[in-house]
């Protein structure tokens, strides 16, 4: 049995924009432009939203942060706080409990709670939808190049954190060496508590959502510390952790990473690629919310992206969430935008 190790829990703490007053002008309907269409002037209903983040240490916050300043100027009239948050299981809980009205997720996680599968079953989500998919990243493992580790069958045993916890990439990776029959310690906690512990070699390594194919913030900053390496699975690993699950072709997905491309590896290897996505219920944002919220957003993504030097949110295109639905449905207000683009 995997041993569980280190402290649980993450604060939340709530992170406030600047909200905007409601923009007012001449001309359209009002319920075009109620609906984020293109009827200038016309001021819309003030929308207060709550957003379930991620860790503020993340790389990914300073890009949704970013991207909420830029789709609030958009819109004219929305007003979006983000809470820091363990990401992924903390935000679904904070739709259901209606603390919140979207969230981000890796796309595995939200498909898990929307079917009741995994960690879900007999608790499932169906209301669950999708607004869109905002970045794909590559999910890393980094060690410390003085553990010793030099494959994944290496963290057999060893104190290891498969990522912050409640994070998609956390559940994944503890997924993927399961299918293997790798049990390491598991060292559950903050990405502060991780990155802290690989400094002080309580633990051998740790789970990452990377920037693009990139280290990220968490990760450079480990990698300023002590001397660090990335590891990754073979082709045959890969086709053993699909083939451990029905359901793992659907939920999981993985890329080859060539030579010199993370910590300049001296070999290519694969690794998981997390799709990630903002996720809401029809109920929680209605079509004209959605509609808004997912048109002000997706259009502000690639700047945000640009100010943070975010790779993996970079070129997303509207295809990259239309592909998705047969995995979870899109938002009825993320349907109507994503159908007028087409």
């Amino acid at each position: 049995m995997t041993k569980h190790l280190g402290r649980r829990g993450l604060i939340a703490a709530s992170a406030a924009l600047l909200m905007l007053a409601a923009a007012c002008g001449e001309g359209g309907d009002s319920d075009d432009a109620a609906s984020g269409g293109d009827g200038a002037g016309t001021a819309q209903e003030k929308l207060d939203l709550t957003m379930g983040g991620s860790s503020s240490s993340s790389s990914v916050f300073a890009l949704i942060t970013a991207e909420a300043r830029l789709a609030e100027d958009a819109d004219g009239a929305m007003s979006i706080n983000i809470r820091e948050t363990g990401a992924s299981n903390e935000n679904i809980a904070l739709l259901q409990d209606g603390s919140a009205q979207f969230g981000l997720s890796g796309l595995s996680t939200v498909v898990q709670a929307h079917k009741g599968l995994g960690d879900f079953e007999g608790a499932d989500f169906p209301e669950l939808c999708s607004l869109f998919v905002y970045l794909n990243n590559a999910e890393f493992i980094t060690v410390r190049a003085d553990a010793g580790i030099d494959s994944v069958e290496d963290l057999d045993g060893k104190p290891f954190a498969p990522g912050f916890q409640g994070s998609a990439v956390h559940d994944d990776i503890l997924a993927y060496l399961e299918a293997l029959d790798i049990h390491p310690q598991v060292f559950e906690g903050s990405l502060e508590d991780i990155t802290n512990a690989m400094k002080d070699g309580r633990i051998v390594g740790f789970g990452k959502s990377a920037n693009g194919l990139g280290p990220d913030a968490s990760m450079l900053d480990v990698a300023s510390a002590v001397p660090v390496k990335a590891i990754g699975f073979t082709k045959d690993q890969v086709d053993d952790i699909l083939a451990a699950d029905p359901n793992y072709e659907l939920l999981f997905d993985f890329a080859e990473i060539p030579k010199g491309t993370i910590y300049d590896n001296d070999s290519k290897f694969m690794t998981g690629v997390v799709h990630a996505v903002y996720f809401s219920t029809n109920e929680a944002l209605p079509e004209d919310d959605a509609f808004r919220v997912t048109k002000a957003m997706f259009e502000a993504l690639d700047e945000a992206a640009t100010q943070t030097n975010y790779a993996g949110a970079k070129g997303i295109t509207a295809e990259d969430t239309t592909k998705t639905t047969d995995a979870l449905p899109l938002c009825d207000g993320s349907k109507k935008y994503f159908d007028e683009l087409s």
